[in-house]
């Protein structure tokens, strides 16, 4: 596609990164090891830890900018050294959020809520 820029720059880059990372967030399609949907989709939420790539970092920011009160839970928020400056640093899992963070924001008299419906 860069060969052709005419056509590269107005593909739905957005679009296509939205619609690859829907199913990530989405139940289980159906295991052929448990057969009850609900059933599968208890074992997968209760996961300790998942892995998600790429544009759910958007997410994550865009979270970050509509909740700054996110940005104040943050552990060392303040540290901006990317791998390229500390290629160990990435050596171990971070969790920046814990549950009660986000639980602690969401209960925040300061948030305030809206839809995106238009209706």
């Amino acid at each position: 596609m860069l060969g052709d820029i005419e056509t590269f720059l107005p593909y739905p880059w957005g679009r296509e990164s939205f619609l690859a990372t829907l199913p990530r967030f989405l139940p289980p399609s159906v295991s052929k090891v448990i057969k009850d949907p609900v059933e599968a989709m208890r074992v997968r939420l209760s996961q300790q830890t998942t892995a998600c790539y790429g544009f759910p970092l958007a997410i994550q920011l865009l979270a970050f900018e509509a909740l700054p009160q996110l940005l104040c839970k943050i552990p060392d928020g303040a540290r901006t050294a990317t791998f390229l400056d500390e290629p160990t640093a990435c050596k171990d899992i971070v969790t920046i959020l814990s549950v009660q963070d986000i639980l602690a924001v969401e209960a925040d008299a300061a948030v305030s809520s809206f839809s995106l419906d238009r209706r």
